[in-house]
């Protein structure tokens, strides 16, 4: 089973990819990434935090998965840097989610806090 984890990178703190990944991973399923942003904290009871949002480098890492043939059971979508990402993440499940593979979507998908 693969499972391709989209969500952002919050370096401290107890969400994001930091926390999806060894959950995921410690199941032993392999567990790949896509993410959507940095944070140096996550949103939610810090203030000035950093972001860097990963948009632009997004297409070029989907181009370079699908020339390798990749496909998911499972795709996960949490907090998105940006609107764009909305589509992209459209994209993923289209281009990328295995016939009969599930789909869940983190109904927060960012922040309001920026």
């Amino acid at each position: 089973m693969r499972v391709l984890a989209v969500n952002d990178i919050s370096c401290v703190g107890k969400c994001s990819l930091t926390v999806a990944l060894p959950i995921i991973s410690a199941s032993g399923v392999t567990c790949d990434i896509l993410p959507t942003a940095i944070l140096s904290t996550h949103t939610g009871g810090f203030t000035g935090y950093t972001f860097r949002d990963l948009s632009e480098d997004i297409p070029a890492i989907l181009a370079h998965w699908k020339s390798l043939g990749l496909k998911y059971d499972y795709i996960v979508s949490g907090y998105l840097g940006s609107i764009e990402q909305i589509d992209m993440v459209k994209s993923i499940k289209r281009d990328f989610l295995k016939e009969g593979g599930t789909m869940v979507v983190d109904p927060v998908m960012g922040s309001s806090n920026r």
